[in-house]
């Protein structure tokens, strides 16, 4: 799963860089993606699965990010046994109108698959401190610089017929502060006092929010899956015992 700051998100690591400055990302799970889960990604949890993964693309997530997103879940399902095919579409019509609600899939899926997973992601919070940016820059980022911003993710699970079996809703926060003597000092931490799992430089905060992603992910299509394929099966077969004619007297 890629993230972003903004569509001007390239502007303040520029300028960041430009400024001999590092980042460091603090990773917040809001709703959802703290939940346990039971799954066992080894195993062939989808085996025989027909899945078509669709990942919307809009104003968070561009065309690359969105067909990245896709060959990462499908990585997943299709380690698992599962037969994948990804689709990259533009924003799901009602996004803007359902705030947080789980929307419906922008194109319905088809007889040759079994199932369909569709992922949606925008904005739904972001602050900048101005102030703190001021500083930031007057000082050459001995103060740090921050910027905060909240996403959700959206998920449906459905089959060929378009009736729902699972969905689900996230939200994540991302504060991120650029300055030098806050990266040099985490730095410092990460390598001396952390352990590995505390870590905030490096891939710290996308190796941890990929994980809680992806498992969450995992455990959702499973869920959904077991219950589409219940449905499936066909009803048991009730055996009547024989009449017992002697109890009319015959």
């Amino acid at each position: 799963m890629m993230w972003r700051l903004s569509p001007n998100r390239g502007l303040w690591c520029a300028l960041a860089l430009t400024l001999s400055s590092g980042c460091v990302t603090v990773y917040q799970p809001l709703v959802g993606l703290q939940r346990p889960v039971a799954i066992e990604p080894r195993g062939n949890n989808f085996k025989g699965l027909r899945l078509e993964i669709n990942c919307a693309r809009g104003d968070y997530l561009w065309q690359d990010e969105a067909e990245m997103l896709c060959n990462r879940a499908g990585k997943l399902f299709s380690s698992q046994g599962a037969t994948v095919r990804t689709r990259t579409e533009g924003v799901i019509p009602g996004e803007e109108e359902t705030e947080g609600a789980p929307v419906e899939p922008a194109v319905k899926a088809d007889g040759d698959i079994d199932l369909r997973v569709d992922l949606s992601s925008r904005i739904v919070h972001e602050e900048k401190s101005f102030v703190l940016w001021v500083l930031s820059f007057a000082t050459a980022t001995l103060v740090p610089g921050m910027s905060e911003y909240t996403f959700a993710q959206d998920i449906t699970v459905r089959d060929a017929n378009g009736f729902l079996f699972a969905q689900d809703h996230w939200q994540v926060r991302f504060v991120r502060y650029m300055g030098v003597l806050v990266w040099s000092l985490n730095f410092l931490l990460d390598h001396t006092l952390r352990d590995p799992s505390e870590m905030l430089t490096g891939d710290a905060m996308s190796r941890d929010f990929s994980r809680d992603f992806y498992r969450q992910l995992n455990q959702l299509v499973f869920n959904a899956k077991t219950r589409w394929a219940l449905l499936r099966e066909p009803p048991p077969v009730v055996v009547l015992p024989p009449k017992d004619n002697r109890l009319r007297g015959e």
